[in-house]
């Protein structure tokens, strides 16, 4: 138990600032070494500004993008420099250091774990190498890293919206990378049913008040047709079209 209290205690200033430094050491070591795929991208970006479309050659109508959100992101920053690879390749760094900071807070409230959590991430290889490789990596691995913990956050599963921003990450990932949903898919099939047996449950819990607070005393009838309707769209919505006389039966 000892070991669980430590783990979420406050993490020391120190712990911080050594995470922060290993990640600014790691990232500059990798930082050198650029992936091939990124200037794949960066031709067609060169094309698209050129004026000769999306294209890798001119006059050949022939796609090698694997990701689409990738290409807008670097379209938009060449619209302001030259210099669109490296500029991209700090800035999605930086991008993905900030989210993951920010959801190891989020989750774990600046604890030893979020210090962790964000220590054995930037210290991976394979995650800063990606990082700063170029690619669409760290937009990818923040979105997705998002969409994990939004999904399987208790606090934000109470929002309204909790279904609609992890439906909306998955749909993110998947044109930042097709395959990615391979692992966007089966999050949201489970959030999506999730959410639909919480809304069924609430709803047949609203269904159960209104029936019980219906009054057949003085201003009875004067309820009846809007309790009508909602019986009506409450039944419509869990199966087969009732028939008129369950309707009636049910409000007087």
């Amino acid at each position: 138990m000892s070991t669980f209290r430590a783990a979420d205690s406050p993490a020391p200033p120190l712990v911080w600032l050594a995470a922060l430094v290993l990640a600014g050491v790691v990232a500059a070591a990798f930082f050198p070494l650029r992936a091939d795929d990124a200037y794949i991208v960066a031709r067609y970006v060169h094309q698209l500004h050129a004026g000769h479309g999306l294209v890798y050659n001119v006059g050949e109508q022939v796609s090698a993008l694997t990701s689409p959100g990738h290409l807008f992101v670097l379209a938009g920053i060449g619209a302001i420099t030259d210099n669109y690879v490296d500029a991209y390749r700090i800035g999605a760094a930086m991008l993905g250091a900030a989210a993951l900071l920010w959801l190891g807070f989020r989750t774990w409230r600046g604890s030893c774990r979020a210090a962790l959590f964000v220590a054995l991430v930037v210290a991976s290889p394979f995650a800063t190498f990606w990082a700063v490789g170029g690619l669409e990596t760290p937009l990818l691995m923040t979105v997705c890293a998002a969409m994990a913990f939004l999904a399987t956050s208790t606090v934000y599963r109470k929002d309204d919206g909790w279904a609609w921003r992890v439906v909306l990450l998955g749909a993110t990932a998947v044109l930042l990378r097709f395959d990615a949903s391979l692992f966007a898919a089966p999050i949201v099939i489970s959030v999506i049913l999730t959410h639909s047996k919480a809304v069924t449950a609430e709803r047949d819990r609203q269904g159960r008040q209104l029936v019980s607070h219906r009054s057949f005393h003085g201003d009875g009838f004067r309820e009846a047709p809007v309790t009508i309707n909602v019986e009506l769209w409450y039944r419509l919505a869990e199966g087969p079209i009732p028939l008129p006389n369950r309707i009636g039966g049910a409000c007087y």
